[in-house]
């Protein structure tokens, strides 16, 4: 449960600005505390129940998290002492909070700098998503290889480089559409990035057709 009535000075707290809230500290619980006599102390926490040692299905524990009283910044629109979400021009809304004394240029960089991070962070996941799925597409043709063990690794090898390859091409195409329209420079060296992995895929490929064109001349006897 979260408190109803959070305030900042005299200006109530939406629900959005409410879960910004991190810097919650345990309640401790002193000797004199009174309870409710079904309920037993057990590490700083309630515990309904018989055994806290051996909890059983419906038993319940309960612990209590609180702010001390402290500064605290926040960005917002202010109707009737309540402090709301500011809904931008292009539609999204904007909430900001933050434990201390904060200029409002500083909260907005430090949203802006967590945005990017996170964004970043995404990009990695769905780069590595994109590489792993290629991999299982690719798999066969190693599974197909491990006839011969020798054979097998070096096409479950170049197959790990192809799908690595083909998991940047997507991803970086995927940022390069999204960017070309905000940031044209950037968005035009991703495409000649994009070119020269093009361009690699292609040379590991060729190789991998040589090397194996080699091996069946090497396996087919010769007409006599």
């Amino acid at each position: 449960w979260t408190a109803d009535d959070i305030s900042i000075g005299n200006y109530r707290l939406s629900t959005t600005h409410k879960d910004l809230i991190e810097n919650f500290q345990q309640l401790s619980l002193t000797e004199n505390f009174s309870m409710p006599k079904e309920l037993k102390k057990f590490n700083n926490i309630l515990y309904n129940g018989e055994n806290p040692q051996k909890p059983n299905i419906g038993d319940q524990r309960i612990q209590f998290n609180f702010v001390p009283s402290q500064v605290y910044s926040a960005v917002g629109d202010i109707n009737n002492y309540e402090l709301h979400d500011h809904i931008a021009s292009n539609g999204r809304t904007i909430a900001l909070l933050q434990a201390g004394s904060h200029t409002a240029h500083a909260m907005f960089e430090k949203a802006k700098t967590d945005n990017e991070t996170l964004t970043w962070i995404l990009r990695l996941v769905g780069s590595l998503l994109l590489a792993a799925a290629f991999m299982m597409i690719l798999k066969p043709l190693s599974v197909l290889a491990d006839v011969v063990p020798i054979i097998g690794n070096i096409v479950a090898a170049g197959t790990g480089i192809i799908s690595i390859l083909l998991g940047s091409i997507v991803a970086l195409a995927t940022i390069c559409i999204a960017w070309i329209f905000y940031r044209p420079l950037l968005g035009f060296a991703l495409l000649v990035i994009i070119g020269a992995l093009i361009y690699g895929l292609k040379r590991k490929s060729a190789q991998g057709a040589k090397v194996i064109a080699q091996k069946n001349a090497i396996e087919q006897p010769s007409a006599p």
